[in-house]
């Protein structure tokens, strides 16, 4: 324990390996306001009813163990365009919204790849021993096998020290990158979880102006001082994007989603070895095509409203970008809400009422 981190002996709690007693049922409706090409269950047998396009989704079978995370995944029809959908509710008294953007996901349509300036961040500290360690190498790797030559990266290191791979960034050449590889292929997980020196040089790295710069972290997020490091990143985030890539059967899920909202980024979860390409195959995907950029939402005159994230995040293909907000009362017939931002096609905006 420390002054920082006053429980850091319980960062890493025991576990139980198995146990008869821990069930747990689940029920799902899932009203997207939009048609869905198909919902699923990742890890476990679910079933799913639909009526107008309400979907309910139930365990296919009863007492499931409480050994792994519950996955729900659905993907909504295809679109040409981006697509935008607001629910709103009344909670004590208080009017929320919630607004939900959809990237277009029609694959006969050309999306433009731009150049990027990628700064890979891999915890090697003691919690990530074993799989993880392994899980976050393979994942590294293969994102380093996704680099083009237009592309930019460096590689950063962090247990209880802090390493960089090169000074700056450095283009991706074919030289580069075996380096990289070589570094990547030498790491080993020993040490302590000091996140935060990693993590401010990565977001203090030189912008290319021509190039989208954006950070991706791989970790388990063991630490205990969340909140210190959510600071450090609304400080230090400037034009950057930062990624969240959770390693492990249970990484620390608050820690990696809260991260990448305050980074203006989107996070991901790999749960075992065999998803390592899946996931981190369609995260870089997702990373070389942003649909929409700089996104700005206008509230209705009159209306205050306490959105969350307040620093609304780019839209990438594959990924939806969500935002809360709070009113200080109820719109009134006619407000509208407008959204805009720049795509790849040019400027984009939508109206709600």
């Amino acid at each position: 324990d420390t002054d920082r981190v006053p429980d850091a002996s319980l960062v890493t709690p025991p576990q139980v390996a198995s146990s008869k007693d821990h069930r747990i049922s689940v029920h799902a409706v899932i009203d997207a306001g939009l048609p869905l090409e198909f919902v699923a269950s990742r890890y476990h047998p679910v079933k799913v009813e639909e009526q107008d396009d309400i979907y309910d989704v139930r365990f296919a079978q009863s007492g499931i163990a409480m050994d792994h995370d519950f996955e729900l995944i659905w993907r909504p029809s295809r679109s040409a365009s981006p697509r935008a959908m607001l629910f709103s509710e009344t909670l004590d008294g208080a009017p929320h919204l919630l607004l939900m953007i959809v990237p277009p996901n029609d694959k006969d349509v050309s999306t433009v790849i731009l150049p990027r300036d990628l700064v890979f961040v891999i915890d090697t500290s003691g919690s990530m021993h074993g799989v993880s360690i392994q899980q976050a190498k393979r994942a590294l790797q293969l994102a380093l096998t996704g680099l083009r030559p237009v592309d930019r990266f460096n590689v950063i290191q962090f247990n209880s020290v802090t390493e960089m791979l090169f000074t700056g960034s450095v283009t991706a050449t074919a030289d580069n990158v075996d380096r990289a590889r070589k570094f990547v292929d030498n790491l080993q997980a020993n040490g302590g979880t000091e996140m935060r020196p990693a993590l401010q040089r990565a977001l203090r790295s030189a912008d290319v102006p021509t190039h989208l710069r954006q950070v991706i972290f791989i970790t388990d997020g063991s630490v205990g001082n969340e909140t210190e490091l959510y600071s450090l990143i609304e400080n230090e985030l400037g034009n950057a994007r930062l990624f969240t890539v959770g390693i492990g059967s249970a990484p620390n899920g608050w820690f990696m989603r809260r991260a990448a909202e305050s980074g203006r980024g989107t996070h991901v979860t790999i749960s075992a070895l065999h998803e390592v390409n899946e996931k981190m195959g369609r995260l870089f995907r997702k990373l070389e095509r942003p649909q929409v950029t700089d996104i700005v939402v206008e509230w209705p005159d009159d209306v205050e409203a306490v959105p969350y994230p307040a620093k609304v995040p780019d839209l990438y293909d594959g990924e939806p970008v969500v935002i809360r907000a709070r009113l200080k009362r109820v719109p009134r017939s006619g407000d509208q809400l407008k959204i805009s931002g720049r795509s790849a096609g040019g400027e984009w905006g939508a109206e709600m009422s």
